[in-house]
Protein backbone atom coordinates (compact mmCIF):
# COMPACT_ATOMS: atom_id res chain seq x y z
CA UNK A 1 0.00 0.00 0.00
CA UNK A 2 1.68 3.18 -0.97
CA UNK A 3 2.24 4.96 2.43
CA UNK A 4 1.62 9.05 3.06
CA UNK A 5 4.33 11.37 3.53
CA UNK A 6 3.39 13.83 6.71
CA UNK A 7 5.22 16.80 6.85
CA UNK A 8 5.40 18.72 10.02
CA UNK A 9 7.40 21.81 11.45
CA UNK A 10 7.02 25.19 12.66
CA UNK A 11 5.32 27.93 10.06
CA UNK A 12 7.96 28.92 7.93
CA UNK A 13 10.18 25.24 7.43
CA UNK A 14 9.27 24.75 4.16
CA UNK A 15 6.70 22.32 4.42
CA UNK A 16 4.66 23.42 1.34
CA UNK A 17 7.43 24.64 -1.04
CA UNK A 18 9.49 21.56 -0.19
CA UNK A 19 6.42 19.06 0.02
CA UNK A 20 5.33 20.28 -3.50
CA UNK A 21 8.99 19.54 -4.81
CA UNK A 22 9.32 16.39 -3.15
CA UNK A 23 5.80 15.42 -4.10
CA UNK A 24 6.68 15.43 -7.71
CA UNK A 25 9.59 13.70 -7.17
CA UNK A 26 7.98 10.44 -5.74
CA UNK A 27 5.37 11.08 -8.02
CA UNK A 28 2.72 11.20 -5.31
CA UNK A 29 -0.25 13.75 -4.81
CA UNK A 30 0.28 16.81 -2.73
CA UNK A 31 -2.12 18.78 -0.18
CA UNK A 32 -1.28 21.34 2.21
CA UNK A 33 -4.08 20.88 4.67
CA UNK A 34 -4.11 24.69 5.61
CA UNK A 35 -5.11 25.49 2.00
CA UNK A 36 -7.59 22.57 2.63
CA UNK A 37 -9.09 24.21 5.37
CA UNK A 38 -9.39 27.62 3.39
CA UNK A 39 -11.10 25.65 0.91
CA UNK A 40 -13.55 23.94 3.01
CA UNK A 41 -14.69 26.92 4.74
CA UNK A 42 -14.23 29.69 2.08
CA UNK A 43 -12.08 31.88 4.31
CA UNK A 44 -8.28 32.50 5.36
CA UNK A 45 -6.45 31.00 8.43
CA UNK A 46 -6.55 34.76 9.59
CA UNK A 47 -9.74 35.22 8.74
CA UNK A 48 -11.16 32.20 11.19
CA UNK A 49 -9.25 33.17 13.72
CA UNK A 50 -9.59 36.35 14.11
CA UNK A 51 -13.45 35.17 13.80
CA UNK A 52 -13.59 32.35 16.26
CA UNK A 53 -10.56 31.77 17.44
CA UNK A 54 -7.56 29.53 17.74
CA UNK A 55 -9.88 26.58 19.40
CA UNK A 56 -12.64 26.86 16.60
CA UNK A 57 -9.76 26.41 14.44
CA UNK A 58 -8.09 23.37 15.77
CA UNK A 59 -11.57 21.68 15.65
CA UNK A 60 -11.68 22.50 12.03
CA UNK A 61 -8.39 21.51 11.37
CA UNK A 62 -9.05 18.14 12.94
CA UNK A 63 -12.19 17.35 11.08
CA UNK A 64 -9.88 17.94 7.76
CA UNK A 65 -6.57 16.02 9.37
CA UNK A 66 -9.39 13.15 9.62
CA UNK A 67 -10.17 13.54 5.48
CA UNK A 68 -6.49 13.74 4.45
CA UNK A 69 -5.25 11.29 6.35
CA UNK A 70 -7.48 8.38 4.25
CA UNK A 71 -5.52 9.62 1.26
CA UNK A 72 -3.24 7.08 -0.50
CA UNK A 73 0.01 8.40 -2.17
CA UNK A 74 0.37 11.60 -0.88
CA UNK A 75 2.56 14.24 0.39
CA UNK A 76 0.51 15.81 3.11
CA UNK A 77 2.00 19.70 4.37
CA UNK A 78 0.51 19.94 8.16
CA UNK A 79 -0.08 23.42 9.72
CA UNK A 80 2.47 23.98 12.40
CA UNK A 81 0.25 22.91 15.10
CA UNK A 82 -1.14 20.01 13.51
CA UNK A 83 0.76 17.61 15.05
CA UNK A 84 0.72 19.10 18.25
CA UNK A 85 -2.71 17.14 18.82
CA UNK A 86 -2.56 13.57 19.58
CA UNK A 87 -5.61 12.63 17.46
CA UNK A 88 -4.02 13.96 14.47
CA UNK A 89 -0.98 12.00 14.79
CA UNK A 90 -2.70 8.78 15.11
CA UNK A 91 -4.63 9.73 12.16
CA UNK A 92 -2.13 10.32 10.27
CA UNK A 93 0.35 7.70 11.28
CA UNK A 94 -2.38 4.79 10.39
CA UNK A 95 -0.93 5.87 6.34
CA UNK A 96 1.63 8.00 6.84
CA UNK A 97 4.97 8.61 7.56
CA UNK A 98 5.83 11.63 9.25
CA UNK A 99 9.04 13.86 8.62
CA UNK A 100 9.77 16.54 11.01
CA UNK A 101 11.35 19.67 9.03
CA UNK A 102 13.41 20.96 11.56
CA UNK A 103 14.29 23.94 10.94
CA UNK A 104 15.91 26.99 12.87
CA UNK A 105 13.40 29.76 14.30
CA UNK A 106 15.56 32.51 13.26
CA UNK A 107 15.37 30.90 9.23
CA UNK A 108 11.14 30.52 9.85
CA UNK A 109 11.26 33.86 10.87
CA UNK A 110 12.90 35.33 8.61
CA UNK A 111 11.14 33.64 5.59
CA UNK A 112 7.88 33.97 6.75
CA UNK A 113 8.35 38.10 7.74
CA UNK A 114 6.30 39.83 4.94
CA UNK A 115 3.47 37.33 4.93
CA UNK A 116 0.01 38.82 5.83
CA UNK A 117 -2.21 35.87 5.80
CA UNK A 118 -0.29 34.09 8.87
CA UNK A 119 -2.28 35.41 12.34
CA UNK A 120 0.22 35.77 16.08
CA UNK A 121 0.28 32.44 18.05
CA UNK A 122 1.49 34.74 20.51
CA UNK A 123 1.62 37.56 22.61
CA UNK A 124 5.29 38.33 21.40
CA UNK A 125 6.88 41.58 20.90
CA UNK A 126 8.83 40.18 17.45
CA UNK A 127 8.18 36.95 15.15
CA UNK A 128 11.45 35.84 15.63
CA UNK A 129 10.61 35.97 19.47
CA UNK A 130 7.01 34.20 18.82
CA UNK A 131 9.41 31.63 16.48
CA UNK A 132 11.88 30.86 19.30
CA UNK A 133 9.18 30.10 22.16
CA UNK A 134 7.32 28.25 19.13
CA UNK A 135 10.16 25.96 18.78
CA UNK A 136 11.17 25.72 22.32
CA UNK A 137 7.75 24.33 23.04
CA UNK A 138 6.82 22.19 20.28
CA UNK A 139 10.61 20.96 19.07
CA UNK A 140 10.32 17.97 21.30
CA UNK A 141 7.14 16.84 20.40
CA UNK A 142 7.62 17.16 16.42
CA UNK A 143 11.06 14.93 17.07
CA UNK A 144 9.04 12.56 19.46
CA UNK A 145 6.06 12.01 16.15
CA UNK A 146 8.76 11.55 13.54
CA UNK A 147 9.76 8.95 12.00
CA UNK A 148 12.81 11.12 10.11
CA UNK A 149 14.06 14.10 11.22
CA UNK A 150 15.30 16.26 8.56
CA UNK A 151 17.82 18.81 9.28
CA UNK A 152 16.72 21.66 6.27
CA UNK A 153 19.05 23.74 4.17
CA UNK A 154 18.28 26.93 2.37
CA UNK A 155 18.42 23.96 -0.91
CA UNK A 156 14.21 23.55 -1.48
CA UNK A 157 16.16 20.85 -4.49
CA UNK A 158 18.57 19.13 -2.66
CA UNK A 159 17.11 18.35 0.68
CA UNK A 160 14.08 17.18 -1.86
CA UNK A 161 16.45 14.85 -3.21
CA UNK A 162 17.80 13.74 -0.06
CA UNK A 163 14.38 13.31 1.47
CA UNK A 164 13.69 11.41 -1.48
CA UNK A 165 16.59 8.79 -0.52
CA UNK A 166 15.81 8.77 3.34
CA UNK A 167 12.01 7.95 2.44
CA UNK A 168 12.77 5.31 0.41
CA UNK A 169 12.96 2.37 3.20
CA UNK A 170 10.07 3.36 4.44
CA UNK A 171 7.73 3.84 0.87
CA UNK A 172 9.08 0.27 0.17
CA UNK A 173 7.13 -1.47 3.70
Amino acid sequence: MPRNIVLTGLRGSGKSKLGKILSEKLEMNFVDLDEEIERETGSTIKEIVEKNGWEFFRKLENKVTKKIAKLKKTVIATGGGCIIDPENERELKKNGIIVYLNTKPEICAKRILNSKKRPPLTNKKSLEEEMKHLYKERHTRYKESAEIVFKRSDDKEKDAEKLKKMLGPFLQR
